[in-house]
């Protein structure tokens, strides 16, 4: 697929503060979107986190695997929603065990739409 690398040498450069930039870029035909990584995605797509980080706007929710895997994303815009982990080692604990009973318990609950808190939620 042009313009990816493998995950060694990507997170070896974003770990030395670098961040790979692909020097393709999309057709006419394929502006709206497209899969694979391009120019346009290296250098506006990732403005996302940047957004997360300094605006007021979204919501910030401790991660709970069950609510983020029920909350509904958008693909064409900035997300309503960022779920927060207090360090890698918790995000690695929580993700290390088996999905099947996660994806049996979300299969009967209700999607929840982006930027919405629930009962007993606040954003950090």
């Amino acid at each position: 697929m042009p313009g990816l690398i493998p995950e060694l040498p990507f997170f070896t450069l974003l770990a030395n503060r670098k961040f790979p930039v692909t020097d393709w870029i999309r057709k006419p035909e394929e502006f709206d979107y497209i899969v694979e990584p391009d120019v346009f995605h290296d250098l506006f797509g990732h403005s996302e986190l940047r957004h997360a980080v300094r605006s007021e706007e979204p919501l910030r929710l401790p991660l709970d695997l069950l609510r983020a895997m029920r909350t509904r994303y958008k693909i064409d815009t900035y997300q309503a929603n960022y779920f927060v982990i207090d360090s890698f080692a918790q995000l690695f604990e929580m993700t290390a065990p088996d999905f099947t009973p996660v994806y049996e318990a979300i299969a009967t609950r209700p999607d929840i739409e982006p930027g919405v808190l629930l009962p007993g939620e606040s954003s950090l």
